[in-house]
């Protein structure tokens, strides 16, 4: 049962990561926006799931940096600040492959832009 709930949350994750992404380069993130809370609310049950792999984590913490990305004008700053996605780039120390640590160390430089937004 849960190799099917993280084939099931890959799956999900990989959809949103391409959706985003295919937005972002369109100019319409703000398409996303409104789903941004349920997008976050299925990484903070992946990522903090104790059986996640490390594929979940790089997908995770990769759709995250795409968010970060997408709105660097702070409209997701509290967001992005929540605990939970802080602790998300301590995984790096776990022995996770160069391109696992290489998409952590991006997505933090992104949710630290995002959430560095004077406003």
């Amino acid at each position: 049962m849960i190799d099917y709930i993280q084939s099931l949350r890959e799956g999900i994750i990989e959809a949103y990561v391409g959706i985003v992404t295919a937005l972002k380069a369109g100019g319409k993130a703000d398409v996303v926006l409104a789903y941004v809370p349920s997008i976050l609310d299925l990484l903070h049950r992946t990522l903090t799931d104790e059986d996640r792999t490390e594929a979940l984590v790089k997908l995770g913490v990769g759709l995250i940096g795409d968010l970060a990305d997408g709105y660097r004008n702070g409209e997701i700053r509290d967001a992005l600040l929540q605990e939970w996605i802080v602790n998300s780039f301590k995984f790096k120390g776990r022995g996770y492959s160069p391109d696992t640590k290489k998409t952590l160390k991006w997505a933090k430089e992104n949710v630290r832009a995002a959430t560095n937004v004077q406003g």
